[in-house]
């Protein structure tokens, strides 16, 4: 009713019925927030709890595996007061093409691919069958870029 009193174009209209109907039949992956008895834990035990959630996305790192071995508590400390979980859904978008990197990322599940102009990177979940070449720069077509599972994006982020 909202689009057709609004007079939504009608291509743009099916495009968000079809998005908001797809997204309505799938079963949301529950976040820390939903869980409310979470925050009755210690302090200690929702920090070891979060480290072990978190520990498998860290160790694709060399840097965070190592330092893992090294010092298992101050990355269990690291990981509490510097990391969060984001759940994508198809077509999310995590960054658009031109912004500051405000965090870097790991993908824990599926897979995301950077897509937009080559040197205008936006990442979001669309699947694609393109993969971008960095010696096709000169290139006007869309490009795409995936990452899988294991795979971090925006390091620079953390430097």
């Amino acid at each position: 009713r909202y689009l057709e009193e609004n007079s939504v174009n009608h291509t743009i209209a099916t495009a968000v019925v079809k998005q908001i109907e797809q997204r309505l039949s799938i079963q949301e992956k529950l976040n820390v927030a939903d869980v409310p008895a979470l925050d009755l834990l210690s302090r200690a035990l929702r920090t070891q709890l979060r480290f072990d959630l978190s520990k498998a996305c860290l160790q694709c790192h060399p840097l965070f595996r190592l330092w893992i071995d090294v010092d298992a508590t101050t990355m269990q400390r690291m990981c509490d007061e510097a990391t969060s979980a984001r759940h994508l859904r198809a077509n999310d978008e995590l960054f658009s093409a031109g912004a500051e990197g405000p965090a870097a990322f790991v993908v824990s599940h599926g897979r995301l691919s950077y897509t937009g102009q080559v040197g205008s990177l936006s990442c979001s979940m669309q699947a694609t069958t393109e993969t971008w070449d960095s010696d096709d720069a000169s290139s006007d077509k869309d490009s795409a870029v995936e990452v899988g599972a294991g795979e971090w994006i925006s390091e620079a982020a953390l430097w």
